[in-house]
Parts: structure tokens; C-alpha cells; sequence
């Protein structure tokens, strides 16, 4: 066993008498160095107390020399020779770690009494300042005293503290574990006058733990400082960092966020907040909107941002008038990594694969020369004479009724020729999933000015081949049945390229100027094949699709922070832009009479062969700009007060532009599709293949969206531990969407929605105890429609590919949360806390399916909504029993929601029905052990979520619930010395079929597979 502790003696003159004060901390060196509580004190061999919350304990004793005993059930220390003297305090600061040796630090000093007893103070003055590191970052957690007073402080995140101290000659002490004690000497404190002294430099103690000080306990995304600010915020917030994100073995933010309190991922990249879906949640980076590249969706796809360029993920769940109208279940905040402390270089690589995929045979098909980039070269793209003449003609032969603006039957064929002949699949074999990343950060201290930055690229590919049996159902005498099954085999190629570089400004401690430069890329390239039957039409099917999608979001910010006296200023500016670009997705249908030998044949159906090609851009600015002024400081238990006003302006413009053509010609052949159309076989003659336009007049929109907002907040320390928050929001938003035809010249077919919204916002927290809280929140906020819910033009959904028609008469929902949450700290690490919501809705806008045989989907809205809930979440350390080092965490969401549809005139089967995706119940579990300076680790995690519905019940037909699926992750990570780290990740080691379910009746079933990847990081 090593201990490593640090002793000074610093003779703080109080009232006591003919005694000797005697005051001890206690930190955890293996727990990030934070207060360690519940250790027992041992005098002279006579029990004497245990350490606070605070890892502190304070008595009084006889003047002489102590031998003092430390222990716990897994470390324990001895300190001989602690000289205590009449009159004077004495302090010890031990910090304790397992397993390793001791390493004995003394100073000690006398001072002489400076000010007078507290009780005779009448006149006071102010002490502020600011603590660093030797590299000038600032130093949180660090001890202030006032020698001869009570006053006291600890630092914040900015390193900053704050005293009101007797007027006279004083001192200040300074003490951190791990760091050497501070003193700021000859102070003259003037009355109601406020002094600013220079940065404290706290000095490491011994250079050999440097790597633990540097790191812990408060480093940008680590355990100890994401629980520091999920206690002190005024929001319930759930907060996961870079380290957690690192132990989890999480590569997007997607499965990030899988482990946190009440949250689901659909479709492995849409987030739930609360059983509320993509409509109800919203995300930002660094506090600033993000478009979303999907063509009918309003959300961001999480598995775009790699963990890599995360410092954290902040999900706040009670609303704030800081934050836009647009608030359901929660927002989730993504927060780059800013500045480092000194500059770095890191480098990785990781290799892995998935059973049922990797060294199978997959279908793939001819792609572009830089399709290992996620680029496609051009070989996808719609040729140019066939977009200008689509633009142009709409493809129309011309006639004696039609002789402007058309095609004859030879150019026609000329532009049918001109695409590309890539039509099918074939086997390959899948090889291993490959990824890389290199980061580096630089900083140039100049003392009052520093200047620095970090940059990072990553690029993974990763496979995954699925196969999974589908089927659709019927209703016949009353009874459900199969109509339609088969099976898909589908290969998917997933490349994501990101990078980021983030630059920065300090000038001094008051002005704060950063830039954040972030380009995300994501491309699927997949290749499917459904073989099944159609019990309907009496055939047998052969459906193929290829598919290549290219999604990049790509965002510049501005922002400054500037702390003036007793107000705090903050901008921000933000360009992003969405693009999705979908070129040349190919589908073909062969069919066949049901239960016969015949050869399949090209199907003469309209869905016999297609072509789509589609883009999307999306591009949004945004301003924001808030002051903060300082009411009172906090002291005597209550907390600091403070008002704010700010205000915001959102524009956001959406472009989307969609062609569909196929060919017309004789059906039943046999051929595959690169003979059937084969340059010699397309034209106008019998027997030939004729290129058609089906594009529909419905098939382009464009969007916009503005809102202007401003906001008054207050927050205010209320008696003792208490602190109210309240504010106001007025938002003013203003929607309008336009669908047209490029070919016909008709009039745009138009909608537009405006709202002026007073949202209110309310948060109390009752800190009960040092280490207990409870906190209260009511808020009241909008759900809008997306654009194109609001079009009453019909069209084709090109993800989901059903027919859509929008409502102009759409509402804005309104949205009432009621928020109630008690937490607990056992420490700087652990905690546990129970949550309970309520969520009422007034006009939810929801979907409506109509009975025709299209079953085309629309929207409405509803009368109203529930959703109610409880979370439970914890985590502790086994120190109780001896292992420090092992720690279990968890969370379980409970929750229930109930939409009403009232009279619906729609073909719903329920009139009532749970949130299309909300799992009744969410649980995640997590094991883990680190070992002594983080040698090793590993971490066991479990994840289940609840039934949910995937798709609506409409003609009497059930709902369609995917059922719980059990997922069990094992990561384990070891360093190997000379700045080099392994890790291994074991991923759905269960392996449990993804099942959904109609009833008693299999919708859709298949195995995932297991998935193992091993990986190397060097860090220098």
C-alpha cells in the first residue's frame, strides 16, 4: 500500500482558549482526488470521529504531539509526530491510494494573529481572486481560508473565489489535494471596498503524480466534474463525458446516449428523451441549433457525431427560458473539447468485426472510384443532359398537339442511353471494419494572453449484413394471418469521415473568444434483396435495391465570453449547413405465379423498375446574445442571485430537389437489367424500352423558417439553501413551405403558420444537506410542425416511401411540464437520484392514416396528451466492503403516455395508444473496476429497453411493437507504456433476434450478431 499525503501546519488564530485546534482532509487519490468521506479518525489510539461529506473533520485537543491513524476497510494510513500548540490550528491533508507506497510531504508554518476574533468584526471588506495551474488553467475545488476569521471558499470551474473578510491586516491559505498550500501574505482588507489579487499558482506537490492531477478531478468531460455540474445546475440535467463515453466503449453519440436516464434509440440514430420521439426532442452543439439532413424529418441523426470530437453531452430536461420554445422531452446539448492545457498529439486505430458479417458473402454491386471515402465520383450521378432536358421538356415526345419544349423519339433514346448500365448485385466477401483518428491541440501561454487549439480527423468503415425475415398481415374471417413474406438479405457499407478544429482566445481571465470549425460525414452504401411472396396479387417476388446515401452536416460558431464587473456577457454566431444527397437508388421487381416452377420475370407493376435521385440542402443562421448581472454574492448558505436578459434569431432555408424516371417496355422478360437495358435495346421501337419522367409535380419544396426571441431570467437565493429560478420567454416564430412543379409552371402550392408565444419557466432547489438536494420544475413550451406536415400537396416520403399529404390547418402544440427530482451525493463521484414528471399536451399533433387503399398518411391534431413518468438513478463504489476500485451504476426509466385521438375520421385500429416509439420502461446497468494510475479497466454494461410501437395498426390490424431486446457490452482497456494504450470492445454479446410483433404474429425478426473490435492509441 502506497500513501501519498500532504502536511502542513498553518496556526489560524481563533477562540480557542487554552486548546489546540486540530482540522484534517481527506481525499481519495484513486477517486480523482476528490473529498473522501466516512474515513475514521484515530488519536493516540482512542476513536475520535469520521470525515464529512467533505472528506473533513475538525477537533479540538491538548497542545503536544498526536499519533493520528486513518482507515477505511480497504486503505489505511498512520501519521506520527503532529504537533498541535495552544492557540493555534493545525491542519493535515492526507490524500490516500491503494496499493502503493507512501510518499511524505511537511511544511509547516506559524502565523502570527492578524485580525480580530469573528465575534468582534463590525466592518468588512471583499477578497476576490482566481487559482491556477502552473500552466495557467484554471483550478477548481481548491480551499480558501481567512487566517483568524471563519470565512471561508472554494473555487469554481473558472478556478474563481470570492470573500467577505474583516477589515485589518489578514491572510489567505490555499490548499488542494495534490497540490502544494498557497498563502497570499499581507493583505489589507478596507471597508466595503473590493480587492482583486493576482492568480494563485498552485504548484503540484510531487511530480510523480502529476498524471493523476492533470487529469482528475475536474478535467474537461470527467466523472467527477459532469457530477459537480449536474448538482450545482438549477435544471434537471443528466450529464455523460468523454471519460464515461471512453469506459462504455461508445463510438457515436447515438450509443452514448443510450446509457443515460429515460433515453432510447430508434433506428440506431433517432433519440427518445422520455418516451417522446424525434418531434419532441431537439439538439444543439455548443449551445446552437442544428438543421437536421433528413428530407422529412426535424432531427438531427446522432450517429453522425463520433465520441472522439466530444468533450461532453448534457441533456436537459426542465425547460429554461435560455433555451428555444421548441422543448418536449428535453434537449440534448453536444459540447466539443475546447482548449487543452498543453499541447498534445494522439494517434489511433482500431480493427473488429460481427458474426453473420464479417468473412460471409455479401451482395454488393459496381461502384465510384472514391466510394472507400464515401464520395461518389459521378458513377451515380443523373447525367446532365438527362437533368437539363428533365428541367426543360419533362421528357414529353413530341406530337402534333406538343411541338415546344419536347423530346423526338431519337433524342429521347439518346437520353435513356446516357445512364449509366449498373443495375445488379453480386456476392462478395465482407471484411473487417476498419477506423482511424489522429487529434493534436497546441497552446501558446504568454501569461495575460493565451492562444490555442485543437484539430482532430476521424474515419471509420464498417460493415453489416442483416438477414431477417418480413411479413405483412391480414385480416380474414375475422382472424389475423400472413399476406405477404419472405426474407432480406442486405449488406451495408457505412463509411464516416469528421473533423474539427477548434481555436481559441484568452485575454486574461475576463474575455473568452473561440471558434469551432466541425465537417461530419456520413455515407451508407447498401445492396438488398427480398425474396418473397405476395398472397394478393398470387405471386412470387423478387424485389433488389441499391442504395447510396451521402449525409454532411457542416457548422462554423463564434462565440465570446466577457466578465466585466458584476455582469457577464455572451455571444454567439452560427452558420450550419445540412446536405443528404440520395443519387440513382435502383429498384427492381421480378415476379412469378405463386407455387410455380416458372423462370421470374421483370414485373410490369409500377414498382418493376425505378430510378430516384434526390438532394437536400438545409442551411440555418443563428445569433445569440445574453448579459448576466450579479445581484448579491452567495454566503451564510444561500446562493448568489443574479438577473439576465438575452435574446436570439433563427433562419433557417430548406431546399429539396427529387427525380424519378424509369422504363417502359415489354414485361415477363427474363434477362437481368444490364441486358434488358442495354444501349441497343432502349429507343422508341417494339420491343424496346422508353425512358419515362415519373417525377411528381409534388416532388420539390422549399422552406423557410424564422423566429425571434428574447428572454428575462432570474435566479435568487431564498433564506437558507434555497434558490428559485424564474423566467420568461417571448418567442415569435413564423413557417411557410412551397411546393411546386418544375415542369408544369403551375402556381406553388403554399402554407404558412405564425405564432407569438409567452413561455414561462420556473425551477426551485432546497439544498437540503451538504449532501442532499431536491428540486422542483414547472415549464410551459411549443411543438411545431415540420415543413412539410404543413403542405397540403400529396407526396411520396422518400425515406419511408408512403404516400403524404399535409394539413394547413395545423396548430402548434402546447406543452405543460411538471418536473420533481431528489438527488443525493455520496461524493465528488457517486450519487444516487429519483425523478418524477408529468407532461401535459394541448393540440399534440399527430398522424392520421386514411382507409383508402393507399392508406395515405396526414396529420392533425389531437386533443390532448399525457405523459408521466419516473427515473432512478445511482452510482456507488463497493468502498463499503473494501473495493474502492469497483463501482456499479445503473438507471431504470418507468413511463406511460396516452394520446387521445378523439372522434378520428382516420383508419387507426385504437382510438388511444401509447407515443408511437415510447418504451414503458428503459434500464441500463453498468459494472466497472479501474485499477491503481489507471493501469487497466474494465466494464460490463447492460441495456434494455421496453416494448414500443414501430408502426400503427390501421384497419383493424394490430400495432406493430418491437419487442425488448437485452444487450450486454464488455470493454476492457489496458496502458502499455510509452504513451501507448490497447483497447478491447465485445459489443450484443446476448445476441437476442431483433423481433417485432402484430399481435401474437411475427412482423419482422432477425440477429444483429455479435460484434468484437480491438484498438491501439498512442498519446503523446
Amino acid at each position: 500500500m502506497r500513501l501519498v499525503w500532504f502536511i502542513t501546519a498553518a496556526l489560524l488564530l481563533s477562540n480557542l482558549g487554552h486548546a489546540a485546534g486540530l482540522r484534517i482532509y481527506v481525499f481519495d487519490g484513486d477517486g480523482g482526488h476528490a473529498p473522501l468521506p466516512g474515513v475514521t479518525l484515530e488519536i493516540d489510539g482512542q476513536k475520535k470521529g469520521q470525515t464529512n461529506q467533505d472528506g473533513r473533520i475538525f477537533l479540538e485537543q491538548k497542545p503536544g504531539n498526536l499519533s493520528l491513524r486513518l482507515y477505511t476497510q480497504a486503505r489505511s494510513t498512520s501519521i506520527s509526530d503532529v504537533v498541535t500548540m495552544e492557540g493555534e490550528v493545525t491542519e493535515v491533508i492526507v490524500t490516500l491510494h491503494i496499493d502503493l507506497d507512501a510518499l511524505v510531504s511537511i511544511e509547516q508554518r506559524k502565523v502570527v494573529q492578524q485580525t480580530k476574533a469573528k465575534e468582534t468584526i463590525s466592518a468588512f471588506g471583499t477578497i476576490e481572486g482566481r487559482c491556477v495551474t502552473k500552466s495557467g488553467k484554471p483550478l477548481r475545488g481548491v480551499q480558501v481560508f481567512v487566517l483568524g476569521q471563519s470565512a471561508t471558499a472554494t473555487t469554481n470551474r473558472q478556478g474563481e473565489y470570492k470573500l467577505r473578510v474583516g477589515v485589518g491586516k489578514t491572510a489567505l491559505s490555499f490548499i488542494r489535494s495534490g497540490y502544494r498550500n498557497a498563502r497570499a501574505d499581507e493583505l489589507d482588507v478596507l471597508k466595503d471596498q473590493s480587492q482583486k489579487l493576482d492568480d494563485i499558482v498552485m504548484e503540484i506537490a510531487n511530480p510523480e503524480l502529476e498524471e493523476f492531477v492533470v487529469t482528475a478531478p475536474y478535467i474537461e468531460g470527467g466523472v467527477a466534474a459532469l457530477v459537480s455540474e449536474r448538482r450545482e445546475t438549477s435544471n434537471v440535467v443528466d450529464v455523460i463525458g468523454a471519460e464515461q463515453m471512453a469506459q462504455t466503449g461508445d463510438s457515436s453519440a447515438a450509443s452514448a446516449l443510450k446509457r443515460v436516464t429515460g433515453l432510447t434509440i430508434v433506428g440506431g440514430k433517432y433519440i427518445y428523451v422520455r418516451g417522446m420521439g424525434e418531434r419532441y426532442s431537439s439538439t444543439t452543439l455548443n449551445g446552437m441549433f442544428l438543421p437536421s439532413p433528413e428530407p422529412e424529418r426535424r432531427v438531427v441523426p446522432l450517429d453522425m457525431f463520433p465520441t472522439g470530437i466530444l468533450s461532453s453531452v448534457v441533456v436537459q430536461k426542465t425547460y429554461s427560458s435560455d433555451q428555444t420554445g421548441e422543448f418536449g422531452g428535453g434537449v440534448v446539448q453536444l459540447r466539443t473539447k475546447r482548449l487543452p492545457e498543453s499541447s498534445f498529439l494522439e494517434a489511433s486505430i482500431s480493427m473488429g468485426g460481427r458474426t453473420g458479417s464479417t468473412f460471409t458473402d455479401g451482395l454488393t454491386y459496381e461502384g465510384g472510384d472514391y466510394d472507400y471515402f464515401g464520395i461518389d465520383s459521378g458513377a451515380r450521378a443523373l447525367p446532365a443532359n438527362v437533368a437539363a432536358e428533365t428541367d426543360r421538356t419533362a421528357l414529353k415526345l413530341c406530337s402534333i398537339a406538343t411541338r415546344e419544349n419536347c423530346l423526338s423519339p431519337d433524342e429521347l433514346a439518346e437520353l435513356g442511353r446516357a445512364f449509366p448500365d449498373t443495375y445488379n448485385s453480386h456476392r462478395t466477401q465482407v471484411p473487417l471494419d476498419f477506423g482511424g483518428s489522429v487529434s493534436g491541440g497546441y497552446l501558446n501561454d504568454q501569461g495575460r494572453i493565451k492562444v490555442g487549439g485543437v484539430a482532430s480527423i476521424q474515419y471509420d468503415q464498417g460493415w453489416n449484413r442483416q438477414q431477417m425475415t418480413r411479413n405483412t398481415f391480414r385480416i380474414s374471417a375475422g382472424q389475423l394471418e400472413v399476406s405477404d413474406g419472405g426474407r432480406i438479405d442486405s449488406l451495408t457499407r457505412t463509411i464516416q469521415a469528421s473533423g474539427i478544429l477548434e481555436l481559441g482566445l484568452d485575454i486574461g481571465r475576463d474575455h473568452k473568444i473561440a471558434t469551432t470549425s466541425l465537417l461530419l460525414r456520413n455515407t451508407d452504401d447498401e445492396a438488398s434483396q427480398f425474396v418473397g411472396t405476395n398472397a394478393d396479387e398470387r405471386s412470387d417476388v423478387i424485389v433488389r435495391r441499391l442504395r447510396w446515401v451521402e449525409r454532411e452536416l457542416f457548422t462554423q460558431q463564434v462565440r465570446g465570453e466577457h466578465d466585466l464587473p458584476n455582469m457577464e456577457l455572451k455571444w454567439n454566431y452560427g452558420l450550419s449547413l445540412a446536405d443528404r444527397l440520395e443519387p440513382n437508388r435502383r429498384i427492381s421487381q421480378y415476379d412469378r405465379s405463386i407455387g410455380t416452377d416458372n423462370p421470374f420475370g421483370l414485373s410490369a407493376k409500377p414498382e418493376g423498375n425505378r430510378r430516384f435521385f434526390s438532394d437536400l440542402d438545409d442551411t440555418a443562421h443563428e445569433v445569440r446574445a445574453s448579459a448576466r448581472y450579479l445581484l448579491s454574492e452567495a454566503k451564510a448558505g444561500r446562493a448568489k442571485s443574479y438577473v439576465e436578459v438575452g435574446g436570439a434569431t433563427l433562419n433557417r432555408e430548406r431546399i429539396v430537389e427529387t427525380r424519378r424516371y424509369k422504363f417502359q417496355g415489354p414485361a415477363g422478360q427474363v434477362e437481368s437489367l444490364d441486358v434488358l437495358f442495354a444501349r441497343d435495346r432502349i429507343g422508341n421501337e417494339q420491343g424496346q424500352y422508353r425512358l419515362l419522367n415519373t417525377t411528381q409535380t409534388t416532388d420539390d419544396y422549399k422552406a423557410n423558417q424564422k423566429v425571434y426571441a428574447g428572454y428575462l431570467a432570474s435566479e435568487v437565493g431564498l433564506l437558507n439553501r434555497l434558490r428559485l429560478m424564474g423566467g420568461m420567454r417571448l418567442e415569435s416564430a413564423e413557417q411557410n413551405v412551397s411546393t411546386f412543379s418544375p415542369f408544369t409552371g403551375d402556381e406553388p402550392v403554399s402554407a404558412n403558420l405564425k405564432n407569438l408565444d409567452l413561455l414561462p419557466s420556473t425551477s426551485t432547489t432546497w439544498v437540503m444537506t451538504d449532501a442532499m438536494q431536491l428540486r422542483a420544475g414547472y415549464g410551459r413550451t411549443v411543438s411545431r410542425p415540420e415543413f412539410r406536415e404543413l403542405s397540403p400537396a400529396r407526396f411520396d416520403d422518400v425515406t419511408n416511401r408512403q404516400s403524404v399529404v399535409g394539413n394547413p390547418d395545423l396548430k402548434r402544440a402546447l406543452i405543460d411540464h411538471y418536473d420533481l427530482r431528489w438527488e443525493y451525493y455520496f461524493n465528488a463521484r457517486d450519487s444516487i437520484s429519483l425523478a418524477g414528471f408529468f407532461k401535459y399536451f394541448t393540440d399534440p399533433i399527430e398522424t392520421k392514416i386514411s382507409c383508402g387503399a393507399d392508406k395515405t398518411l396526414t396529420f392533425r391534431n389531437s386533443p390532448s396528451a399525457t405523459n408521466l413518468g419516473a427515473e432512478l438513478a445511482w452510482r456507488k463504489a463497493f468502498d463499503f466492503i473494501g473495493l474502492d476500485r469497483t463501482f456499479f451504476s445503473g438507471n431504470v426509466a418507468v413511463i406511460d403516455s396516452n394520446v387521445d385521438l378523439g372522434q378520428s375520421d382516420g383508419c387507426e385500429t385504437s382510438s388511444k395508444r401509447p407515443l408511437e416509439g415510447q418504451s414503458a420502461y428503459v434500464i441500463n446497468l453498468q459494472l466497472g473496476y479501474e485499477a491503481p494510475r489507471s493501469l487497466w479497466q474494465w466494464n460490463l454494461l447492460y441495456n434494455v429497453s421496453g416494448r414500443r410501437i414501430v408502426e400503427v395498426g390501421t384497419s383493424s390490424l394490430p400495432d406493430v411493437y418491437e419487442q425488448p431486446q437485452n444487450l450486454l457490452d464488455f470493454v476492457f482497456g489496458m496502458r502499455l507504456g510509452g504513451g501507448l494504450a490497447l483497447k478491447f470492445k465485445a459489443k450484443n454479446l446476448i445476441n437476442q433476434a431483433m423481433e417485432r410483433r402484430a399481435g401474437d404474429l411475427i412482423q419482422a425478426r432477425g440477429i444483429v450478431g455479435r460484434s468484437f473490435s480491438v484498438g491501439l492509441k498512442y498519446e503523446h
